[in-house]
C-alpha cells in the first residue's frame, strides 16, 4: 500500500523526519503536523494558521488508539484532548 502524498506546508520538512521514524511515530507526528496548521476559515482558506492546541489534541488521540490494555492510561490521553479542543 502506498502511502499518501501531502500537500502539507511541512510535508517535506516532516518527511525527512520521518524516514527513521516507526509507523507509530510517524502516526503520531503526522497527527500534529496536519492539525497544527489549519485553513484560516476567516481568510477564505488562503493562508494557514498555527495552533499548538489543535495539534498536541491530534497527537495525543493518534497516541490514545494504539495504547492496548491500559484502558486508564488512554482515558486520561483521550481528557487531555478534550480539553485542549475545548479551550
Amino acid at each position: 500500500m502506498a502511502a499518501a502524498v501531502s500537500t502539507h506546508p511541512l510535508s517535506e520538512v516532516t518527511s525527512r523526519f520521518e524516514q527513521d521514524c516507526s509507523p507509530a511515530t510517524r502516526a503520531v507526528l503526522n497527527a500534529y503536523r496536519d492539525e497544527s496548521w489549519t485553513h484560516d476559515v476567516h481568510d477564505n482558506g488562503k493562508h494557514y494558521k498555527w495552533s499548538h492546541k489543535a495539534g498536541l489534541a491530534a497527537a495525543f488521540r493518534a497516541l490514545a488508539v494504539r495504547i492496548k490494555g491500559a484502558d486508564a492510561i488512554r482515558q486520561d490521553i483521550l481528557d487531555i484532548a478534550d480539553e485542549l479542543e475545548a479551550q
